[in-house]
């Protein structure tokens, strides 16, 4: 497949599946999408990833806190 093929095959998925639909509301990774700065969105990216390993409803409520403590971020 060569690189033309592949950015097109991408941006494709990229339409179809990106919308609310597919996305969980208790997902950690929701957290990172109210911030607008991208070293703010990669901290909160990491940070939701790795604390939400295999308890993701818990890490989100928890993650949620954290940013309310800091006022950092209102989902």
């Amino acid at each position: 497949m060569f690189s033309k093929d592949l950015k097109q095959l991408l941006d494709e998925k990229y339409l179809e599946y990106n919308k609310s639909e597919f996305f969980i509301e208790t997902d950690p990774i929701q957290i990172p999408k109210c911030f607008e700065e991208k070293e703010d969105i990669e901290i909160a990216g990491f940070l939701a990833a790795s604390l939400a390993w295999g308890h993701a409803a818990h890490d989100y409520q928890e993650m949620q806190r954290v940013d309310a403590i800091n006022g950092l971020c209102t989902p």
